[in-house]
């Protein structure tokens, strides 16, 4: 069990703590600090893509997303393949399309 599962279980206790000590809700909510997501949300993930994709290949916006440790909707690692899904649905056609005639230097 991770510190954050072991904290999460017992928020509820030390909320009831806080409120016993403090004797507000809102001080309570306020006292106990809120977990961070270990991983970057879609919103800013997609928009990332689109704007990375008119410059780079597949295989380095993958390097990019994963060193950052940014993470697909469903918790995973990215891959070229869904990188390419995405940079195509965010991209316009003919950028695109440079892209794909333009050769990639390694």
């Amino acid at each position: 069990m991770t510190r954050t599962e072991e904290f999460q279980e017992l928020r509820p206790l030390l909320f009831a703590i806080a409120y016993r000590i403090l004797g507000s809700v809102s001080d309570a909510e306020d006292g106990l600090p809120r977990p961070k997501p270990p991983y970057r949300t879609s919103e800013d993930t997609i928009p990332l893509i689109g704007r990375l994709a008119a410059r780079y290949d597949d295989s380095m916006i993958t390097k990019v997303l994963n060193q950052q440790q940014r993470r697909t909707a469903t918790g995973m690692s990215f891959t070229p393949a869904n990188v390419a899904t995405t940079a195509s649905a965010t991209a316009s056609p003919p950028a695109r399309a440079e892209q794909a005639r333009t050769p990639t230097v390694r």
